[in-house]
């Protein structure tokens, strides 16, 4: 007589594990789809200049950043670019160094968010794979003046911002 009991016991706890694994997998469905790009019209179309000097060298921001698959690194801000083609809100189309800002909503997009979509790390202590040292640290300038906001830095149409990782020198040296 436990041998039926038991069964039902196992049929039931197998079918609530199936229903929680539909009902996740239906949940993230609808949050994937909820980040897709739409069609909706651009409201938002900025230009930023970003410039990055280590140890006295330009690096070249990369072309396509945010457009290209290999330099599309998350898809967290999909819902607010531009479907087709699909194109992140923060991207690159060459290697000037000008992000463009083209989103379907009005909002905020930050330094760091363009980082993150290009796979590279940002912050107060690391540019890239240089990371402050005893001769060397990062320092952020926008339109010429310190910054200590890094990768929270919310971009203005039109800005400079400037980073450096070198011999700390307290003004802008460019």
């Amino acid at each position: 007589m436990t041998f039926w009991p038991a069964l039902t016991l196992g049929v039931i706890v197998a079918l609530i594990t199936l229903g929680a694994v539909a009902i996740s997998t239906a949940l993230e469905d609808v949050k994937n789809r909820a980040n897709e790009p739409t069609d909706k019209p651009l409201v938002m179309h900025m230009h930023v200049a970003l410039r990055i000097v280590i140890n006295d060298e330009f690096v070249i921001i990369a072309g396509n950043v945010g457009i290209d698959p290999a330099l599309y690194k998350t898809h967290a801000l999909d819902r607010y670019g531009i479907k087709n083609p699909k194109t992140y809100p923060l991207h690159t189309h060459d290697t000037s160094g000008v992000i463009h800002i083209e989103s379907t909503e009005l909002r905020t997009f930050t330094l760091g968010q363009f980082f993150d979509v290009w796979g590279q790390t940002f912050n107060e202590k690391c540019i890239m794979d240089k990371c402050n040292d005893s001769l060397n640290k990062v320092t952020m300038f926008i339109d010429g003046v310190q910054s200590s906001e890094f990768g929270e830095h919310v971009f203005r149409d039109n800005e400079t911002i400037t980073i450096i990782y070198g011999q700390a020198r307290g003004q802008h040296p460019l």
